[in-house]
Protein backbone atom coordinates (compact mmCIF):
# COMPACT_ATOMS: atom_id res chain seq x y z
CA UNK A 1 0.00 0.00 0.00
CA UNK A 2 1.22 3.43 -0.65
CA UNK A 3 1.63 6.08 2.02
CA UNK A 4 2.20 9.67 2.25
CA UNK A 5 4.07 10.05 5.37
CA UNK A 6 6.50 12.89 6.85
CA UNK A 7 4.45 15.87 5.57
CA UNK A 8 6.70 19.02 6.44
CA UNK A 9 5.60 21.99 8.78
CA UNK A 10 5.66 24.67 6.45
CA UNK A 11 4.91 24.23 3.03
CA UNK A 12 7.50 24.68 0.15
CA UNK A 13 7.73 24.63 -4.06
CA UNK A 14 6.47 21.35 -5.29
CA UNK A 15 9.32 21.32 -7.41
CA UNK A 16 11.52 20.65 -4.57
CA UNK A 17 9.83 17.66 -4.68
CA UNK A 18 10.58 18.01 -0.24
CA UNK A 19 7.05 18.51 1.38
CA UNK A 20 6.83 14.79 1.67
CA UNK A 21 7.72 11.36 0.97
CA UNK A 22 5.67 8.57 -0.97
CA UNK A 23 6.25 5.27 -0.33
CA UNK A 24 4.56 1.91 -0.70
CA UNK A 25 4.85 -0.73 2.65
CA UNK A 26 3.68 -3.59 3.96
CA UNK A 27 3.02 -2.38 7.38
CA UNK A 28 2.97 -5.93 10.09
CA UNK A 29 -0.20 -7.21 11.14
CA UNK A 30 1.54 -9.66 13.37
CA UNK A 31 4.12 -8.94 15.89
CA UNK A 32 6.83 -11.15 18.14
CA UNK A 33 8.19 -8.63 20.49
CA UNK A 34 10.43 -9.78 22.68
CA UNK A 35 12.58 -8.51 25.82
CA UNK A 36 15.28 -5.58 25.34
CA UNK A 37 18.63 -5.91 27.27
CA UNK A 38 18.76 -3.08 29.84
CA UNK A 39 22.26 -2.27 31.48
CA UNK A 40 22.11 0.72 34.17
CA UNK A 41 18.88 0.87 36.03
CA UNK A 42 16.27 -0.56 37.17
CA UNK A 43 13.80 2.47 36.79
CA UNK A 44 12.38 1.17 33.54
CA UNK A 45 8.70 0.10 33.60
CA UNK A 46 8.44 -1.61 30.12
CA UNK A 47 5.09 -3.57 28.77
CA UNK A 48 3.62 -4.29 25.60
CA UNK A 49 0.09 -2.12 25.15
CA UNK A 50 -3.02 -2.12 23.11
CA UNK A 51 -3.91 0.88 22.05
CA UNK A 52 -3.80 2.96 19.39
CA UNK A 53 -0.42 5.12 18.55
CA UNK A 54 0.38 7.64 16.02
CA UNK A 55 3.72 9.37 15.18
CA UNK A 56 4.47 12.52 13.35
CA UNK A 57 5.90 10.35 10.23
CA UNK A 58 2.15 9.69 10.03
CA UNK A 59 1.92 5.70 10.95
CA UNK A 60 -0.65 4.41 13.22
CA UNK A 61 -0.34 1.38 15.09
CA UNK A 62 -2.40 -0.67 17.48
CA UNK A 63 -0.08 -2.53 19.23
CA UNK A 64 3.29 -1.56 20.87
CA UNK A 65 5.95 -1.88 23.11
CA UNK A 66 5.59 0.81 26.24
CA UNK A 67 9.06 1.89 27.46
CA UNK A 68 8.90 4.25 30.65
CA UNK A 69 12.51 5.64 31.59
CA UNK A 70 12.55 8.03 34.75
CA UNK A 71 15.75 9.39 35.37
CA UNK A 72 15.73 10.85 39.25
CA UNK A 73 19.25 10.98 39.94
CA UNK A 74 22.67 11.01 37.76
CA UNK A 75 22.21 7.35 35.79
CA UNK A 76 24.08 5.93 32.53
CA UNK A 77 21.46 3.49 30.68
CA UNK A 78 21.62 1.23 27.83
CA UNK A 79 18.89 -0.40 26.16
CA UNK A 80 19.63 -2.50 23.35
CA UNK A 81 16.74 -4.88 20.82
CA UNK A 82 18.12 -7.36 19.05
CA UNK A 83 15.98 -8.23 15.84
CA UNK A 84 15.51 -11.56 14.74
CA UNK A 85 12.80 -11.17 11.82
CA UNK A 86 10.92 -8.91 14.08
CA UNK A 87 8.20 -6.31 13.62
CA UNK A 88 8.84 -3.92 16.77
CA UNK A 89 6.49 -0.76 17.32
CA UNK A 90 7.80 0.84 20.32
CA UNK A 91 7.53 3.99 22.40
CA UNK A 92 9.82 4.98 24.75
CA UNK A 93 9.13 7.91 27.07
CA UNK A 94 12.03 9.52 28.79
CA UNK A 95 11.65 12.04 31.94
CA UNK A 96 14.40 13.82 32.54
CA UNK A 97 13.63 15.39 36.24
CA UNK A 98 15.23 18.68 37.45
CA UNK A 99 19.14 18.90 38.42
CA UNK A 100 19.77 15.42 36.74
CA UNK A 101 22.74 14.26 34.54
CA UNK A 102 22.23 10.90 32.26
CA UNK A 103 23.92 9.03 29.16
CA UNK A 104 21.25 7.04 27.40
CA UNK A 105 21.80 4.51 24.48
CA UNK A 106 19.49 2.72 22.73
CA UNK A 107 20.98 0.61 20.24
CA UNK A 108 18.44 -1.44 17.74
CA UNK A 109 20.71 -4.70 15.58
CA UNK A 110 19.85 -7.40 13.69
CA UNK A 111 21.79 -10.05 11.80
CA UNK A 112 22.73 -10.83 8.51
CA UNK A 113 19.74 -12.41 6.89
CA UNK A 114 16.40 -11.67 8.97
CA UNK A 115 14.08 -8.97 7.44
CA UNK A 116 12.83 -6.43 10.07
CA UNK A 117 9.92 -3.79 10.53
CA UNK A 118 10.80 -0.55 13.21
CA UNK A 119 9.16 2.62 14.13
CA UNK A 120 10.41 4.17 17.09
CA UNK A 121 8.52 6.80 19.24
CA UNK A 122 11.06 8.82 21.66
CA UNK A 123 9.13 11.27 23.83
CA UNK A 124 11.49 13.24 25.99
CA UNK A 125 10.75 15.76 28.50
CA UNK A 126 13.96 17.56 30.22
CA UNK A 127 13.07 19.32 33.03
CA UNK A 128 14.82 22.25 34.58
CA UNK A 129 18.35 22.12 34.62
CA UNK A 130 18.62 18.62 33.70
CA UNK A 131 21.94 17.68 31.46
CA UNK A 132 21.56 14.49 29.35
CA UNK A 133 23.46 12.67 26.67
CA UNK A 134 20.83 10.46 24.62
CA UNK A 135 21.68 8.43 21.51
CA UNK A 136 20.09 6.33 19.10
CA UNK A 137 21.60 3.79 16.85
CA UNK A 138 20.14 1.71 13.69
CA UNK A 139 22.57 -1.18 12.70
CA UNK A 140 19.77 -3.04 11.56
CA UNK A 141 20.57 -4.33 7.93
CA UNK A 142 19.48 -3.79 4.52
CA UNK A 143 16.32 -5.85 4.62
CA UNK A 144 14.91 -3.79 7.24
CA UNK A 145 12.77 -1.14 7.60
CA UNK A 146 13.56 1.75 10.11
CA UNK A 147 11.32 4.66 11.44
CA UNK A 148 12.30 7.10 14.11
CA UNK A 149 9.94 9.86 15.63
CA UNK A 150 11.44 12.22 18.31
CA UNK A 151 9.59 14.86 20.16
CA UNK A 152 11.68 16.81 22.21
CA UNK A 153 10.32 19.28 25.18
CA UNK A 154 13.56 21.03 26.17
CA UNK A 155 12.14 23.10 29.53
CA UNK A 156 13.72 25.81 31.41
CA UNK A 157 17.86 25.74 31.43
CA UNK A 158 17.75 22.20 30.32
CA UNK A 159 20.33 21.01 28.52
CA UNK A 160 20.11 17.86 25.77
CA UNK A 161 22.06 16.54 23.58
CA UNK A 162 20.17 13.65 21.06
CA UNK A 163 22.95 12.04 18.65
CA UNK A 164 20.99 9.87 15.90
CA UNK A 165 23.75 7.20 14.07
CA UNK A 166 21.42 5.96 11.20
CA UNK A 167 23.32 3.11 9.51
CA UNK A 168 21.12 1.06 7.39
CA UNK A 169 18.07 -0.11 6.31
CA UNK A 170 16.33 0.15 2.59
CA UNK A 171 13.90 2.35 4.11
CA UNK A 172 14.65 5.05 6.76
CA UNK A 173 12.39 8.02 7.95
CA UNK A 174 13.41 10.09 10.46
CA UNK A 175 11.01 13.01 12.22
CA UNK A 176 11.97 15.20 15.22
CA UNK A 177 9.48 17.96 16.66
CA UNK A 178 10.92 19.97 19.81
CA UNK A 179 10.45 22.98 21.82
CA UNK A 180 13.27 24.70 23.56
CA UNK A 181 12.16 27.18 26.25
CA UNK A 182 13.90 29.75 28.14
CA UNK A 183 17.53 29.39 28.37
CA UNK A 184 16.63 25.11 26.88
CA UNK A 185 19.55 23.85 24.86
CA UNK A 186 18.96 20.91 22.36
CA UNK A 187 21.96 19.45 20.24
CA UNK A 188 21.28 17.12 17.25
CA UNK A 189 23.92 15.22 16.29
CA UNK A 190 22.52 13.51 13.11
CA UNK A 191 25.06 10.27 11.33
CA UNK A 192 23.75 9.05 8.05
CA UNK A 193 24.78 6.17 5.72
CA UNK A 194 22.77 5.56 1.99
CA UNK A 195 23.86 2.57 0.14
CA UNK A 196 22.31 0.23 -2.84
CA UNK A 197 18.93 1.66 -3.48
CA UNK A 198 18.35 2.86 -0.03
CA UNK A 199 15.38 5.55 0.42
CA UNK A 200 16.20 8.16 3.80
CA UNK A 201 13.57 10.97 3.87
CA UNK A 202 14.60 13.14 7.38
CA UNK A 203 12.08 16.18 8.77
CA UNK A 204 13.45 17.92 11.67
CA UNK A 205 11.64 21.01 13.17
CA UNK A 206 13.61 22.30 16.11
CA UNK A 207 11.13 25.72 17.88
CA UNK A 208 13.48 28.34 19.78
CA UNK A 209 10.36 29.56 21.96
CA UNK A 210 12.13 30.95 24.71
CA UNK A 211 14.59 33.52 25.35
CA UNK A 212 18.12 32.70 24.94
CA UNK A 213 17.33 29.19 23.75
CA UNK A 214 19.68 27.47 21.43
CA UNK A 215 19.35 24.98 19.25
CA UNK A 216 22.37 23.21 17.03
CA UNK A 217 21.47 20.50 14.15
CA UNK A 218 24.80 18.73 12.89
CA UNK A 219 24.04 16.22 10.17
CA UNK A 220 27.22 14.19 8.90
CA UNK A 221 26.23 11.79 5.81
CA UNK A 222 27.49 9.02 2.89
CA UNK A 223 25.62 8.10 -0.14
CA UNK A 224 26.42 5.53 -2.55
CA UNK A 225 25.49 3.37 -5.11
CA UNK A 226 21.34 4.52 -6.00
CA UNK A 227 20.53 5.70 -2.61
CA UNK A 228 17.97 8.61 -2.15
CA UNK A 229 18.39 11.52 0.26
CA UNK A 230 16.23 13.75 0.84
CA UNK A 231 16.75 15.99 4.28
CA UNK A 232 14.32 19.14 5.32
CA UNK A 233 15.67 21.03 8.43
CA UNK A 234 13.56 24.45 10.10
CA UNK A 235 14.89 26.09 12.85
CA UNK A 236 12.16 28.37 13.67
CA UNK A 237 12.35 31.59 15.76
CA UNK A 238 8.90 31.50 17.55
CA UNK A 239 7.96 35.50 18.85
CA UNK A 240 9.29 35.98 22.17
CA UNK A 241 12.37 33.99 21.81
CA UNK A 242 14.95 37.07 21.86
CA UNK A 243 18.70 36.30 22.30
CA UNK A 244 17.96 32.78 20.87
CA UNK A 245 20.35 31.05 18.44
CA UNK A 246 19.94 28.36 15.96
CA UNK A 247 21.91 26.73 13.94
CA UNK A 248 21.84 23.87 10.91
CA UNK A 249 24.41 22.26 9.07
CA UNK A 250 24.64 19.18 6.93
CA UNK A 251 28.14 17.85 5.09
CA UNK A 252 27.41 14.47 2.25
CA UNK A 253 29.43 12.91 0.73
CA UNK A 254 28.77 11.41 -2.73
CA UNK A 255 30.50 8.50 -3.63
CA UNK A 256 28.78 7.94 -7.35
CA UNK A 257 27.21 9.80 -9.62
CA UNK A 258 24.36 7.66 -9.07
CA UNK A 259 22.99 8.83 -5.91
CA UNK A 260 20.13 11.78 -5.70
CA UNK A 261 20.80 14.25 -2.52
CA UNK A 262 18.09 16.74 -2.43
CA UNK A 263 18.42 19.05 0.72
CA UNK A 264 16.35 22.06 2.45
CA UNK A 265 17.85 24.10 5.70
CA UNK A 266 15.12 26.69 6.31
CA UNK A 267 15.43 29.51 9.18
CA UNK A 268 11.79 30.80 10.31
CA UNK A 269 12.07 34.08 12.43
CA UNK A 270 9.20 35.38 13.84
CA UNK A 271 11.81 37.68 16.28
CA UNK A 272 13.88 40.06 16.49
CA UNK A 273 17.55 40.33 17.94
CA UNK A 274 18.17 36.26 17.51
CA UNK A 275 20.84 34.63 15.60
CA UNK A 276 20.57 31.88 12.71
CA UNK A 277 22.73 30.61 10.22
CA UNK A 278 22.32 27.37 8.08
CA UNK A 279 24.29 25.37 5.25
CA UNK A 280 25.05 22.54 3.45
CA UNK A 281 27.95 21.37 1.33
CA UNK A 282 27.75 17.96 -0.85
CA UNK A 283 30.56 16.81 -3.30
CA UNK A 284 32.68 13.76 -4.23
CA UNK A 285 36.00 12.99 -1.71
CA UNK A 286 38.28 15.36 -2.07
CA UNK A 287 41.27 13.94 -4.39
CA UNK A 288 44.45 16.19 -2.47
CA UNK A 289 42.99 13.89 0.82
CA UNK A 290 43.00 10.84 -1.14
CA UNK A 291 46.45 11.72 -2.94
CA UNK A 292 47.86 12.43 0.44
CA UNK A 293 47.22 9.46 1.78
CA UNK A 294 47.57 7.04 -1.06
CA UNK A 295 51.17 8.55 -1.47
CA UNK A 296 51.80 7.63 2.79
CA UNK A 297 50.94 4.38 1.71
CA UNK A 298 47.61 3.36 2.21
CA UNK A 299 44.73 1.56 -0.91
CA UNK A 300 42.62 4.02 -2.37
CA UNK A 301 39.60 2.34 -0.74
CA UNK A 302 41.40 2.54 2.99
CA UNK A 303 42.00 6.02 2.56
CA UNK A 304 38.21 7.00 1.25
CA UNK A 305 37.67 4.88 4.78
CA UNK A 306 39.92 6.88 6.15
CA UNK A 307 38.26 10.36 5.05
CA UNK A 308 34.45 9.15 5.80
CA UNK A 309 35.14 8.00 9.00
CA UNK A 310 36.98 11.50 10.23
CA UNK A 311 33.31 13.28 9.18
CA UNK A 312 31.77 10.60 11.39
CA UNK A 313 34.15 10.38 14.09
CA UNK A 314 33.37 13.79 15.76
CA UNK A 315 29.31 12.16 15.92
CA UNK A 316 30.70 8.50 17.12
CA UNK A 317 32.79 10.16 19.91
CA UNK A 318 28.96 11.64 21.74
CA UNK A 319 28.09 7.92 22.36
CA UNK A 320 30.44 8.49 25.69
CA UNK A 321 30.34 4.47 25.84
CA UNK A 322 34.19 3.03 24.29
CA UNK A 323 32.92 -0.38 23.68
CA UNK A 324 29.63 0.98 21.76
CA UNK A 325 31.99 3.47 19.97
CA UNK A 326 34.20 0.76 18.64
CA UNK A 327 31.33 -1.55 17.76
CA UNK A 328 29.69 1.67 15.57
CA UNK A 329 33.28 2.16 14.11
CA UNK A 330 33.69 -1.40 13.36
CA UNK A 331 30.12 -1.73 11.85
CA UNK A 332 30.54 1.16 9.48
CA UNK A 333 33.96 -0.12 8.06
CA UNK A 334 32.09 -3.71 7.43
CA UNK A 335 28.99 -1.62 5.34
CA UNK A 336 30.89 0.62 3.52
Amino acid sequence: MEYILNETKVKTSNGFKMNNIKVSLDLPTEYNFHDYIVNGSSDIIINDTNKDITSDIGLTFSKYKNVDIDINDNKDIILIYEFNNDNLIDNINIKLNSNTKSNIIIKYTSSINTTNFHHLVLNITGGQDSVSNITVINMLNNNSDSFIAINGDIEKKANIKLNILDMNGKIRINNINSNSLEKGKFYVNNLYIGLNNDLIDYNYYLKNTGKESINRLEVQGYLKDNAIKHFKGIIDFISGCSKSSGIENENVVLADDTVISRSLPVLLCGEEDVEGAHGVSSGKIDEEKLFYLMSRGLERLDAEKLIIKSNFNKIIKEINNEEIENEVSNYIDQII
